[in-house]
């Protein structure tokens, strides 16, 4: 019984291993500098997003992302701009939020992540959860003060 156990255990071992290594080849794909991959599987499973040089300086901690933690929330919800068929490109791809000076341009890079009024957005999909959550009496996400909060959660 215990052999039957101990080799139950290493084939889901060697199982798991599989199916963790049969997306990395060298044709995974590659991402923006913006984007640092944690996790992948043909996605970065966790990622952290670092400021592209153009952008404000800021004191918040830089926002790590988990894919998994957003199972539930279809791929087009945030890559708005995605056909569901091409590859997904990053927020800071040509053509999308590619402005990175002015805040207030709709398509600045700033605004990707923290309008408040879009879908697309973090802030503006946390904020309408939070407002669902709030309804049925539930605690909500701590989207603001903008230092440690579920975004930019200091380290340590």
């Amino acid at each position: 019984m215990r052999s039957k156990i101990v080799s139950m255990v290493v084939f889901g071992m060697l199982l798991s291993l599989v199916f963790a290594t049969a997306g990395i080849t060298e044709d995974s794909p590659k991402f923006s500098d913006n984007i640092v991959p944690d996790t992948l599987m043909c996605f970065p499973l966790k990622l952290t997003f670092k400021r592209p040089e153009e952008t404000h300086k800021t004191k918040f901690a830089a926002v790590k992302f988990s894919h998994g933690d957003h199972g539930d929330v279809s791929c087009a919800s945030c890559h708005h701009m995605w056909d569901g068929e091409s590859e997904i490109m990053s927020c800071a791809s040509e053509g999308c939020h590619d402005t990175f000076g002015d805040r207030h341009d709709t398509q600045s890079y700033f605004q990707a992540f923290h309008n408040r009024h879009a879908e697309y957005s973090c802030l503006g999909c946390h904020t309408a959860y939070n407002k669902k959550l709030k309804a049925e009496g539930k605690d909500q996400l701590q989207i603001s003060s903008c230092v440690n909060n579920i975004c930019h959660k200091s380290e340590g």
